[in-house]
């Protein structure tokens, strides 16, 4: 009877050794997320994963088209957010610095005449729109064309001859984006704006005019 104790002993203490093994093998081979690591495939997933946000800043020249367009150095800052595939919306504010001279006079009809140069004014503008990038920017090197449409509202002041008001606008433009790195990039685009502004001023009653203009812009831009 001792001898059959012994060998049913024997083989439970087989038997447990085999679940002790199965468990081991079985916390060895556990879900990476259990232990806080990423698979391979996951890692592939999230590296060629689109940014969700990202800010860019540029400077560039804004050319006015029309006497009452505020043209010059453009400075701007811009917030994209991802929307889906390949479209973003697209926020933006903006600065325009410049010359500050006297372009304004009376005609021989005593009408009040502004003929500001293209690079003539000062100007600040919040806007927005959409932009449609086509390709992926997530391999370092590549370059990505995209396009861009929207609108904004602006406020234009021309100093030296006290005249000033506001307008809005609709813009289009494109522009081809360099990926530096998974997180930074550089750009550079060019955009057309037309719209309408009523200005004013001491000597001259608020009156519409056309807003147009040119830009071309260089900047850099961060994936958050």
């Amino acid at each position: 009877m001792f001898g059959v104790l012994a060998v049913l002993g024997g083989v439970a203490t087989a038997q447990g050794e085999g679940d002790a093994a199965a468990t081991a093998t079985t916390t060895t081979t556990a879900s990476p997320e259990w232990r806080g690591q990423r698979s391979a495939d996951e890692s592939a997933v999230l590296a060629i994963a689109p940014a969700d946000h990202q800010l860019a800043a540029s400077l560039g020249i804004a050319l006015g088209m029309t006497g009452q367009t505020p043209g010059g150095l453009r400075v701007q800052g811009e917030y994209d957010r991802l929307l889906t595939g390949p479209w973003w919306l697209a926020l933006h504010a903006a600065a325009v610095f410049g010359a500050d001279e006297r372009a304004c006079y009376f005609d021989r009809a005593d009408v009040f005449q502004c003929d500001h140069g293209a690079t003539d004014g000062l100007g600040l503008a919040l806007g927005g729109g959409v932009l449609r990038s086509f390709g992926a920017g997530g391999r370092t090197g590549a370059f990505v064309p995209y396009a861009r449409a929207g609108g904004e509202l602006s406020l234009v002041d021309f100093g030296a001859d006290s005249v000033s008001g506001v307008g809005v606008a609709l813009r289009a433009g494109a522009g081809v984006r360099w990926t530096m790195s998974e997180r930074l990039g550089l750009f550079g685009e060019g955009v057309l704006g037309l719209g309408l502004a009523s200005l004013g001023g001491e000597r001259k009653d608020p009156d519409s005019g056309g807003l147009a203009w040119f830009e071309a812009r260089f900047g850099v831009a961060f994936v958050l």
